[in-house]
């Protein structure tokens, strides 16, 4: 039996300790309604607030950004995530110190279950509408999207460039512009693959560093607008 288990067992006994088997009986019963209630609250947080499990899927670089309080998210999830936070009357996310699990369990809690279920069906919808927009824009094949980006690049006329960047990542914050007008969903990827064609000789470490630093300078810009 390891630690934890041992640990289970002792707060079990401890919290029967001089009851009746009746009494026992009901605190089995109380505790079992207590967990399938907190597998409620999880599931309803999980699915009205997805922005708060996205560190399970961060890269090394997303990390970096994040532990220093900077949302690694494209500027549209943020927003649209910020948005809908703002509509159920919460702050930004990593701005915000508010507890939304709090806030689900107390409304599942006073019966509101109809409510979330309306919110999430709603979102749900949004997002369906959003992706079938996408999905009907023509694809472009890899050798147009790197036709356009040279075009971008060679004709840049969009945010000034941050002063004092390292010119990779100054190259970085560039075509992370380039993806981010086109509404890219794989931002991240898209932009690390594009800066490592072109600087194939830039080592991972460096790459990264280039990537974080021209990210975190794009956050800047969109939380200072």
């Amino acid at each position: 039996m390891n630690r934890m288990k041992k640990e289970e067992l002792r707060r079990y006994r401890e919290a029967r300790a001089g009851l009746t088997p009746e009494e026992v009986a009901e605190v089995d019963r109380r505790e079992a309604e207590e967990r399938v209630f907190d597998d409620e609250v999880q599931l309803w947080h999980g699915r009205l607030f997805p922005e708060e499990y996205d560190f399970y899927h961060d890269s090394g670089a997303d990390a970096r950004a994040r532990s220093r309080g900077i949302n690694p998210m494209s500027p549209d999830y943020i927003a649209r995530t910020d948005g809908r936070r703002k509509e159920l009357g919460f702050g930004p996310y990593m701005s915000d110190g508010c507890c939304t699990r709090s806030w689900v369990r107390r409304m599942l809690a006073e019966g509101h279950r109809g409510t979330l279920a309306a919110i999430h069906e709603k979102r749900e919808a949004e997002d369906d509408a959003r992706e079938e927009a996408a999905r009907r824009r023509p694809e472009e094949t890899p050798e147009e999207i790197a036709r356009a980006l040279d075009n971008y690049l060679e004709n840049w006329n969009a945010d000034p460039i941050p002063q004092g960047l390292e010119p990779e990542a100054s190259l970085a914050f560039c075509i992370y512009g380039f993806f981010m007008s086109r509404g890219a969903y794989d931002l991240h990827d898209a932009t690390r693959a594009a800066l490592r064609e072109r600087l194939s000789e830039l080592g991972d470490a460096r790459l990264e560093d280039a990537l974080a630093v021209a990210w975190e300078n794009w956050l800047d810009i969109y939380e200072g607008g």
